[in-house]
């Protein structure tokens, strides 16, 4: 009989493409890990995995096993928290994955809260860009996400948290310092530095600024990167506006901030979870903590979407 331990392996496997961050993420030496899926493979009958370089790829029966055995985890980690969600609907253990654009802001108070407001609640917390966060909320591997939201994704259900509006970074000694606004038409004619491919937030500035993948920019790996970057005279860019509180509260004294209009451009923030799942009383709980602590939305702001 095929084990859901085996199954959990080898999901796992897919992910990291390399048996030792596998073996990592799962608790195990790699020689366990790589032996269960040996034996999972001699139980199908047929090869898993190829041992091809430079990257570990599946065949195209383990594309096929993986794609099915990721609900059936999902299943099982939402029945292993019926028993306590059952008791006490804010207790157990919660995985909670937020990209990177909201966890710096988001963390401190979030956890602070956790602490006092639900006591009983252990709460794991991983950051990951939006792409990999859906794969993993839909495997099962974590149980809620808080995201700028994308289009309704398959088995997962969302909760609208707050519009967050983007504001235009530009370094102290850019000529537009002092306007009390620009339009977004313009910013397309400066040097406009975005995050690299795979960032929510990049493909969100290119649809705003009418930017395709032909376009030069400089594609940084951090908001932090395009900070030091604007600070220094690079070039302007985009930052969600809870980013322009955090960089303020800092003490950023290198930046300065515009607000956009034609139109105001913003992102719906959000949580998700498994449809279904187990953990919701808790995610409905957090979505209303951090509500709570946000700022007053931008009324006219116009969400703007991405694949």
């Amino acid at each position: 009989m095929i084990s859901v331990k085996d199954l959990h392996y080898l999901v796992v496997l897919s992910q990291t493409g390399h048996y030792g961050k596998a073996a990592a993420i799962c608790h195990v030496s790699q020689p366990t890990l790589s032996g269960q899926i040996k034996k999972l493979e001699q139980r199908l009958g047929a090869r898993l995995v190829e041992a091809s370089k430079p990257k570990l790829l599946l065949t195209p029966l383990g594309e096929q096993v993986v794609a099915k055995a990721k609900p059936v985890l999902a299943q099982v980690a939402d029945i292993e928290s019926l028993a306590t969600q059952h008791q006490d609907p804010y207790s157990g253990k919660l995985t909670l994955a937020l990209i990177p654009s909201v966890a710096a802001y988001i963390l401190p108070f979030l956890t602070q809260q956790v602490r006092s407001q639900l006591p009983n609640l252990r709460i794991e917390l991983v950051e990951l860009q939006t792409h990999k966060l859906l794969q993993q909320l839909q495997a099962g591997t974590v149980d809620a996400g808080l995201l700028a939201l994308p289009k309704p994704q398959p088995g997962l259900r969302s909760l609208n948290m707050w519009v967050e509006e983007f504001v235009l970074a530009l370094p102290v000694q850019h000529e537009w310092v002092g306007r009390q606004h620009v339009d977004s038409q313009e910013i397309v004619h400066q040097r406009l530095l975005i995050l690299e491919d795979g960032h929510c937030l990049a493909d969100q500035t290119k649809r705003l600024c009418g930017l395709s993948d032909g376009n030069k920019q400089f594609k940084g790996t951090s908001l932090e990167t395009l900070r030091h970057m604007v600070r220094m005279g690079y070039g302007v860019t985009l930052v969600p506006k809870l980013t322009q509180l955090l960089w303020q509260e800092q003490g950023e004294a290198g930046i300065v901030f515009i607000p956009i209009n034609n139109p105001v451009p913003g992102r719906q923030l959000g949580i998700m979870g498994r449809t279904g799942g187990a953990h919701w009383p808790v995610i409905e709980r957090l979505n209303r903590l951090v509500q709570a602590a946000l700022p007053q939305p931008a009324e006219a702001a116009t969400v703007i979407g991405f694949d």
